[in-house]
């Protein structure tokens, strides 16, 4: 077996630590869109939660709860996650899901809806490639079952 000189070891020993040098910021950054993805996905799958308890606690109290608790419901459940510009509306819908008016005044099988808009603010910084916000609209239509 012959072996390398030693200068030439110490040549690709140097060029090892320029291809990390190179890769490394990739490799980063592509652990941190994962990281990102996911906590996206959390934060979406839990403001659909949150709406779809409130839209079955809004069914079954049109006479009982107001419009505020609902939307205090619906913030709660949120449990905190990064949403600004939150806009949580509570109304009778048709059976398109188009606003009608008062949800208290849904009559037995009629349509309610609890609709969340907000922007998830993502953690770590974009570096201007990629939005800073996503803008998140989620919708629970159910059929009243009080009055």
């Amino acid at each position: 077996m012959v072996r390398a000189p030693r200068r030439a070891r110490r040549r690709r020993r140097g060029t090892a630590m320029v291809e990390f040098a190179i890769s490394f910021p990739f490799l980063v950054a592509l652990i941190f869109g994962i990281f990102e993805w996911g906590r996206f996905v959390f934060v979406l799958q839990l403001a659909n939660h949150a709406v779809r308890q409130a839209a079955r606690d809004a069914e079954v109290s049109t006479d009982t709860k107001t419009t505020a608790q609902i939307v205090a419901e619906t913030t709660g459940l949120l449990a905190g996650q990064p949403l600004s510009n939150l806009n949580i509306q509570v109304y009778e819908a048709s059976a398109s899901g188009s606003n009608l008016g008062t949800w208290t005044n849904a009559q037995f099988g009629e349509n309610i809806a609890v609709q969340l808009d907000g922007d998830y603010r993502v953690m770590f910084p974009t570096l201007g490639l990629l939005p800073s916000t996503i803008h998140i609209n989620t919708r629970c239509v159910t059929m009243s079952e009080a009055n």
